[in-house]
């Protein structure tokens, strides 16, 4: 019933149709002709319409004629009627000569045939008429849409062919024979449907009355002439149309990219790894294309070869597990680090598509916050351009089932459209973005909501916490993972998370890209929105990238690419595109422009040939019209380089000619020049023109100038690294380096500049790289850095200007000046050209000119000139005159005079009487003021005679004097006088220092001396310490070194050459600079000037103190102070005035004004706000407000007070108090305290009676003395304790004005070759001045056999001494015998040390008394009750022969030993008792062993019994040692109680004993029959052993030592020849017979040197050649190698 019911509703629809045909037929028929010729105002045309799934009829009405609308309106209205696309409808006209109407066969022209609106025609041509009936399909989707030019779609659209006959694509016009369809079509590309041809032939009369027939197609046969019609289009109309265009063109390429995508992918798919994997993991076809397009994307990645290395190592890894059956693929995070831009979202999508792929996570449904993309190539609808094939949109909403389009889908823009399902394809979620870990976990449950085999993606911007390492352990064992990625800091920072510690992550760090990448990225995006290329590259193919890579590579460095990596190629893609739509504004809006970009789209400059040729023009006429530069033939100059280019150029270049500058080197495009040139002579202008001609001539691309300063690469610490930075600033145009004369002290800039600006010449470079300097630095520099020449071959002279060019550049600028042109006087020139000549050059030769400025010189000059002219018009209009001429002051030319033609010498009036004034206010300098006076009688003469040259001669001058004489200033003060009258032509004074002329290498010191003297040409070039160039003592370098050499011969050579154009000032103390001018006799002719400075006298201090208070601190003396000041500058700084003179004047000044401020501030404290409350304790603060009122009488005293210096504030007083007082008492408590030494005290007291004589109104010359003396004594007396006593108590006293105490042994004053000992004395004098210098064992100067340098020492050292016999005590202390030899050996030692002060022994008495205060002040120890008076009998009875060689230090010892009897004493190891109390701290009689004999018998023989004291050990227990080894025996420390005392009292007391041990001793020696010295083998060599040898041990070494010596008397060897070493500091010579005599009789020492006690305090580190135990006492030879410790010399002696 239903298939009844539908088949009658369509025969009733039929019936419909067929009368209204009919009823339409009838109206058509019967119409009046007048009704059909009038014109309706619309069109009206009736459509059967059969659209997808709709039929039926719908009119269309246009506005307007059949001859006034055009096709395209029509095919838009039916656009917008049935959401159908112009490309994809039919229109065939209805044949009415049928009933019911049929279509025609024949359609009519397809949208795609016209190119543009223009080309399609009005409906009347086509046939059409008002009424006409039309039957409209639709071409199916992807045939027939494209463009002629596209490419055909697939066979699936065959069946249109039936109905549209295929045509050529070809063809763009309308055909009038077209072509029927054939039988049988077969599976074809889809035609582009032709032109519509004329209706077919009517059917017979009989059957229907035809229809007027409708007008031939135009172009066809037989077609009569039509007149034009303008169709009715709107801008609108034509927008639209080129937007159809555009959208058409764009989804051509779209498909041409797709096409090559997908051949990428076929190839993918037939690599046989491909077969390979998706055989092993059993992948489906859909996992083979879906690997297939991630391998070809990952192919095409940029900057991504560690993420495609990890997804193939993955794959096999994961095949490789699923071939061995292993179970689940293990899962592990990702860590992604890169920097900003370098791809790290793209390579984490990458990676999601690989987990998605291995976890087989593929299949997608169309769901609500899924994405989507077409299935078909474009919108069907064109819903705004929604979507199209490569666009991923986002479904926002599902609508119920039944709803026609029920996805609501939001696009790329934003927009929304509704979709079909069948229309989309869903895109599977490999990768889920979070924003947090968090949003894993539920906010509910707290646990984790996670899907198995899941991929997300985590942003990171900081360290993750141990929360989210928790979460993170989560998804892992829910087989999901987390790429994360981040900062290569962040990413480190995460990477101690206990999760992965755990399991260690992926770690995957991008690097930055290259301009490679970022130009393949570029050609990416350019590829993607459809352009068709760049320049001469089209998309597709390799010339893209390298046209790109060439863009890159000019307009960006690496540091803009590191900064912004993949985000660096959208912006330059952007900017691109905003110049290309600039660019073709005015082009047509379908314009092929408008598809490409260019290279200057990009920002690169290029010319065309007629810009070429006209800036090429435009430098020849600029370069013809200016001065100098040399001729066009003239070799290596401006004009001929410009002239060589330009025929080289033009192929006129002649081959093989010429060299140096031009020729062979100017035979190509050069990128690298050397200029030399002085200043002035138009450097910047030939770098302005070499950078426009050779960017014309195709060398370099742009015409940027980058400056660097020669100075500032000089001193840069990293010169490369500068170099590159700004050779990246001039990419592709021009740098240069100006002043490249600075770099001649720095070698590692010239190596700089050789490796990276360099490199830039020849065919191959970019940038134009020019070093600008004078000729001799740029010569010096090439001398420094040979390849700097072969790196800059072109080599350009720019000369100087001549005098006559000079003037006419003072003529051009004068015409030319901004305030109005102006011309010189007629016939001036030639006199102006020789003023020049005479005043600034060489004599009428102009050499000098480029050292002057060249035309900066004449700027000057005109400068001057116009100056000169306007006070000179303005003093003849003040004075009532006219201009000359009677013309207004405009035509005033330019006079001599107003070029200082004839005018006076130097400065004005003003400027010479403000420097007499300076001259005269100098302190002193009698014979510097006498030389200004010469000076300015010798200018008057000039003046008035007009003999200029009478002041070009040398006024090189030497000044000498004492520091603070004043050198510099005066230096200063000359070469500015010699300025303002006119003998120096520029104010330059540029000092240095002798040392700084030398350079630290070989070849360096001439570049800087010549440097110098540029620096100050013209003016003043002061050398101070000038001696330094030759003297060791002032520097680097010595007298006759190799850089002193080349300084002087530099500094003779230039002085000479520029002799009478620079002053040069020499400067130094009279001493040295007179050793140098005998050094060098060319500075003596080369500097006749001489001039000493002599020190200033105390009047003259006084009065520059007043000066400096008047000038620098604004106050004034009070009267009388001066003439108060003078007498206490020379009484009481009279030896400081030679050292530091106007210094000395400046520093009592400040110290004056801090004594004004403390006093001020002292006695008016409530007016400086000074409380007291915060200083005593307890005291409350006053309050705030009281605190700061103050009193305004008090402030008022103050201001009065502060404008005068008083007497006090100089320290001028009525009873001056020497020295410091608080100093002084502690030396006197210190001589009070000293034992005996009545003749010191005595000193001391005379000492203090003269100051006290000074201090009470007496002559102060009294302390202006030598003070030297020597002090003689035996060993121990204290000598150098008094001597210390002695510097002390003078300084104290304010005799001596440093407390500095210098100690020197007599023999380290001695040098070591011959000269050294004078420096060695001088150095010592120079250290200890204002202080003493002691010099101990002072007899050691004197020759004591051999030596060559006694009398080179005595000498220097009362040279010295006389030289500073008043400010600096020298002290000589030795014995008195030896002292009084070494005051004979020079008579000049009695004279110059005339006091002595003997130090008698101390007696027991005092001795005594020493050792107490001893035990006190050092022990920390106390005497018993009357211990004192025992233990001075006790030295006199047991110790009185000891006195006279130890003194002092006999009582030290003895309080040493009785300290270690007393720990003896107490130290009992059986006791129980602790050891504290006074009794710990007290000193007893028998500790001092004071007592009977039998009582020390007694207790000695106990002891000697005792077990403590060790045997000699049994053979066998002997150390074994290769005495052939070498190896010495360790060194072992003596034990406490070892000293030679008690040895002594021990052997004394035992005797017996000890004679049984010393045979026993000998015995075993004998049996041993061991020659070897070494004795190791007869001391304790046990690990039981004691620290030091017991008195057997010594015995018998002692004993096998003596028996050594008998055998060597019978068989003596050879002396052995060994070095004498000197006596080193704290040892003393042997005196005492016994002692030599013990030694001399152990024969230890084979060479018999000279004996010499050992300094206790400071023992060496060696060893007893006797008993080989560590030395603390004893002697040594004076060879050095052998030494005895006094505990066998005492045995010895006790033996004996």
């Amino acid at each position: 019933r239903e298939a009844l019911a539908r088949k009658k509703a369509e025969k009733e629809r039929i019936l419909r149709d067929q009368a209204a045909d009919r009823e339409y037929y009838t109206a058509r028929t019967t119409a009046a002709p007048a009704a059909a010729s009038s014109a309706p105002s619309l069109v009206r045309l009736r459509l059967r319409y059969d659209v997808g799934e709709k039929k039926g009829r719908k009119p269309v009405e246009l506005s307007g004629t059949t001859d006034s609308v055009s096709y395209y309106l029509l095919l838009q209205s039916i656009e917008e009627l049935f959401q159908l696309p112009p490309a994809r409808q039919v229109l065939k006209p209805a044949d009415e000569s049928k009933h019911p109407v049929v279509p025609l066969e024949q359609a009519l022209p397809s949208f795609s045939s016209y190119k543009n609106i223009d080309e399609f025609p009005v409906l009347s041509e086509l046939g059409l008429r008002n009424g006409q009936e039309l039957f409209l399909s639709e071409l199916p989707a992807g045939g027939g849409g494209s463009l002629p030019s596209a490419p055909t779609a697939a066979p699936a659209v065959a069946a249109a062919s039936e109905t549209t006959p295929p045509v050529p694509a070809e063809t763009p016009k309308p055909s009038p024979a077209p072509t029927p369809a054939p039988a049988a079509p077969a599976p074809a590309p889809t035609p582009t449907p032709a032109a519509a041809a004329p209706p077919a032939a009517a059917p017979p009369a009989a059957a229907r009355p035809p229809p007027p027939p409708p007008p031939p197609f135009p172009g066809g046969k037989g077609a009569p002439p039509t007149q034009a019609r303008a169709p009715m289009i709107s801008d609108e109309h034509r927008l639209k149309f080129l937007w159809r265009t555009i959208e058409q063109q764009k989804l051509n390429l779209t498909k041409a990219r797709d096409e090559r995508i997908r051949a990428e992918i076929d190839r993918v798919r037939s690599d046989p790894e491909t077969g390979r994997l998706a055989g092993l993991l059993l992948w489906s076809p859909a996992e083979v294309d879906f690997y297939s397009a991630l391998k070809a994307d990952l192919d095409r990645t940029v900057g991504l070869e560690v993420v495609r290395e990890f997804i193939v190592q993955r794959l096999r890894d994961a095949a490789g597990r699923h071939v061995l059956k292993e179970g689940k693929f293990p899962r592990r995070h990702v860590l992604i680090s890169g920097a900003f831009g370098v791809g790290k979202r793209c390579a984490a999508e990458l990676i999601g598509r690989l987990f998605g792929l291995i976890g087989s996570q593929l299949n997608a449904v169309v769901r609500v916050g899924g994405r989507v993309r077409l299935a078909a190539w474009q919108d069907a609808e064109n819903r705004g351009a929604l979507l199209s094939k490569n666009d991923l949109g986002v479904v926002t909403e599902v609508f119920p089932p039944g709803t026609n389009k029920p996805v609501r889908v939001q696009g790329p823009s934003g927009r929304f459209g509704n979709y079909r399902e069948d229309e989309l394809v869903a895109e599977p979620e490999l990768l889920i973005t979070l924003g947090s870990l968090s949003e894993l976990v539920d906010a509910k449950t707290g646990k984790l909501k996670v899907p198995e085999k899941t991929c997300y993606y985590l942003r990171l911007n900081a360290a993750l916490t141990e929360a989210e390492a928790t979460i993170l352990e989560g998804v892992l064992e829910a087989e999901s993972v987390v790429i994360l990625a981040g900062s290569p800091e962040v990413i480190d920072a995460n990477l101690q998370l206990s999760s992965f510690r755990r399991r260690q992550p992926d770690l995957l760090a991008l690097p930055t890209l290259t301009h490679t990448d970022v130009a393949r990225l570029v050609a990416a995006e350019v590829e993607k929105r459809g352009y068709e290329g760049v320049g001469e590259g089209d998309v597709g193919t390799p010339q893209l990238v390298t046209v790109l890579e060439h863009i890159v590579r000019q307009r960006f460095d690496e540091q803009l690419i590191k900064e912004k990596n993949g985000h660096l190629a959208r912006d330059v893609l952007d900017l691109a595109i905003t110049r290309k739509n600039d660019r073709t504004w005015s082009d047509s809006l379908d314009s092929k422009e408008r598809f490409r970009l260019t290279p200057m789209d990009f920002g690169l400059d290029i010319l065309t040939a007629e810009q070429r040729e006209r800036r090429l023009l435009e430098v020849e006429e600029e370069v013809r019209g200016l001065l100098g530069w040399g001729s066009e033939d003239d070799l290596g100059t401006p004009r001929h380089f410009f002239v060589t280019l330009r025929r080289q150029i033009q192929g006129k270049a002649p081959v093989g000619g010429g060299g140096g500058g031009g020729g062979a080197a100017l035979l190509h495009l050069p990128r690298a020049l050397w200029v030399a040139s002085n200043e002035g002579s138009g450097r910047g202008t030939f770098v302005r023109l070499a950078a426009r001609f050779l960017r014309a001539c195709g060398a370099i691309s742009r015409e940027e100038v980058v400056w660097v300063d020669g100075s500032e690469l000089a001193a840069a610490t990293n010169p490369t690294e500068l170099l590159e930075t700004k050779l990246a600033a001039g990419n592709r145009g021009c740098i240069v380096l100006r002043e490249a004369e600075a770099l001649a002290d720095a070698r590692e800039a010239l190596r700089a500049l050789a490796s990276v600006l360099g490199s830039s010449d020849g065919s191959s470079g970019t940038t134009l790289s020019i070093v600008l300097g004078t000729p001799a630095g740029m010569a010096r520099i090439a001398r420094m850095e040979p390849a700097l020449e072969a790196r800059f071959p072109t080599r350009i002279a720019m000369p100087d200007l001549t005098a006559t060019e000079l003037v006419e550049f003072i003529e051009r600028s004068a015409a030319n000046l901004p305030t109005g042109a102006l011309y010189l006087d007629e016939g001036i020139s030639p006199r102006l050209v020789e003023h020049i000549n005479e005043t600034y050059g060489g004599g009428m030769q102009g050499k000098e000119l480029g050292e002057r400025g060249n035309l900066a010189l004449a700027r000057r000059l005109l400068q001057r000139a116009v100056q000169n002219r306007i006070t000179r018009l303005f003093n003849r209009i003040q004075e009532g005159e006219g201009p000359a001429g009677g013309d207004g002051p405009e035509t005033e030319p330019l006079t001599l005079a107003d070029f200082d033609v004839g005018a006076p010498l130097g400065e004005g009036n003003e400027q010479k009487a403000a420097i007499d004034e300076e001259v005269n206010n100098l302190v002193g300098m009698g014979k510097a003021k006498d030389w200004f006076q010469q000076v300015r009688q010798k200018v008057a003469f000039v003046e008035q005679t007009g003999t200029r040259s009478d002041l070009r001669v040398c006024l090189n001058v030497i000044i000498t004097g004492n520091p603070g004489t004043g050198k510099t200033t005066f230096a200063r003060l000359l070469a500015k006088f010699f300025h303002t009258y006119g003998v120096l032509s520029k104010d330059s004074f540029v000092e240095k220092n002798g040392l700084e002329l030398k350079a630290e290498y070989m070849g360096g010191t001439a570049p800087r001396v010549k440097s110098a003297v540029q620096e100050a040409m013209g003016g003043c070039l002061f050398l101070d310490e000038a001696y330094a160039l030759m003297d060791s003592s002032a520097g680097v370098g010595g007298a006759g070194d190799a850089f002193s050499q080349e300084a002087l011969r530099t500094l003779l050579t230039e002085v000479e050459n520029h002799r009478t154009n620079l002053m040069v000032v020499l400067a130094g103390y009279k001493e040295k600079m007179g050793r140098l001018l005998r050094a060098e006799e060319g500075l003596s002719r080369r500097f006749p000037g001489r001039l000493h400075l002599d020190d200033y006298t105390p009047d003259d201090l006084a009065s520059i103190c007043e000066m400096t208070s008047r000038t620098k601190h604004q106050r004034e003396f009070e009267p009388g102070l001066r003439e108060k000041l003078a007498v206490h500058i020379e009484n009481f700084y009279w030896r400081d005035i030679s050292q530091q003179n106007a210094g000395l004047a400046v520093n009592l000044t400040e110290r004056a004004l801090d004594r004004q401020i403390v006093r001020l501030v002292s006695e008016h404290p409530k007016a400086f706000d000074v409380g007291t409350n915060h200083i005593i304790g307890g005291a409350a603060p006053a309050p705030a407000n009281l605190t700061r009122q103050r009193s305004a009488n008090e402030i008022q005293q103050v201001k009065e007070k502060v404008a005068f210096f008083t007497a006090a504030d100089f320290g001028i007083e009525e009873r001056p108090t020497l020295g410091d007082p608080e100093l002084r008492a502690r030396v006197k408590e210190e001589v009070a305290r000293l034992t005996g030494m009545a003749n010191v005290k005595a000193f001391f007291e005379e000492m203090s009676r003269t100051v006290a004589f000074v201090e009470r109104g007496g002559d102060p010359r009294v302390l202006q003395t030598s003070l030297n003396l020597r002090l003689t004594g035996n060993p121990g007396t204290g000598k150098t304790t008094v001597a210390r006593l002695i510097g002390r108590y003078l300084y104290a006293h304010g005799i001596l004005p440093r407390d500095t105490f210098v100690e020197r042994n007599a023999l380290a004053l001695k040098g070591q070759f011959v000269g050294q000992t004078a420096p060695t004395v001088i150095e010592a004098v120079r250290d200890a001045m204002g202080g003493c210098l002691f010099i101990d064992e002072a007899y050691a100067l004197a020759d004591r056999g051999g030596d060559k340098f006694s009398g080179e020492v005595i000498r220097t050292l009362l040279t010295e001494v006389e030289n500073h016999r008043t400010g600096l005590l020298v002290v000589l202390a030795g014995y008195a015998d030896k002292m009084g030899a070494l005051m004979d050996s020079d008579p000049g030692l009695r004279r110059r040390f005339s006091l002595e002060l003997r130090l008698e022994d101390y007696s027991p008495e005092e001795l005594a008394e020493i050792c107490e205060f001893a035990a006190a002040d050092r022990l920390r120890l106390t005497f018993a009750p009357g211990l004192r008076q025992a233990l001075a009998r006790h030295i006199r009875e047991v110790h009185g022969h000891e006195i006279g060689q130890h003194n002092g230090g006999l009582a030290v010892t003895l309080a040493e030993r009785a300290f270690r009897k007393l720990a003896t004493r107490l130290g009992d190891p059986k006791a129980e008792q602790t050891v504290c109390g006074a009794a710990a701290r007290e000193l007893l009689p028998e500790d001092f062993e004071i007592g009977s004999s039998s009582e020390c018998s007694c207790q000695s023989a106990s002891r000697s019994k005792s077990p403590t004291v060790s045997q000699p050990p049994a053979k066998s227990a002997r150390r074994e040692q290769d005495p052939r080894s070498g190896v010495r025996a360790a060194k072992r420390g003596r034990p406490a109680g070892a000293g030679g005392g008690s040895w002594r009292n021990a052997v004394g007391s035992l005797a017996r004993g000890i004679a049984a041990e010393l045979l026993r001793g000998m015995e075993e020696a004998i049996e041993d029959g061991d020659d070897d010295d070494n004795l190791d083998e007869d001391m304790p060599g046990g690990p039981d052993a004691g620290p030091g040898p017991s008195t057997p041990d010594r015995g018998a070494a002692v004993a096998k030592q003596l028996a050594k010596g008998r055998e060597r008397e019978r068989d003596r060897p050879k002396e052995v020849e060994e070095e004498a070493v000197p006596i080193q500091e704290g040892e003393k010579v042997v005196e005492e017979m016994s002692t030599l005599e013990a030694l001399d009789c152990l024969g230890v020492c084979p060479a018999n040197f000279e004996w010499f006690e050992l300094n206790v305090a400071d023992p060496p580190n060696e060893n007893c050649g006797i008993c080989n135990y560590r030395l603390s006492d004893g002697y040594r030879c004076g060879g050095g190698t052998h030494f005895v410790c006094m505990g066998c010399i005492s045995e010895y002696k006790t033996r004996k």
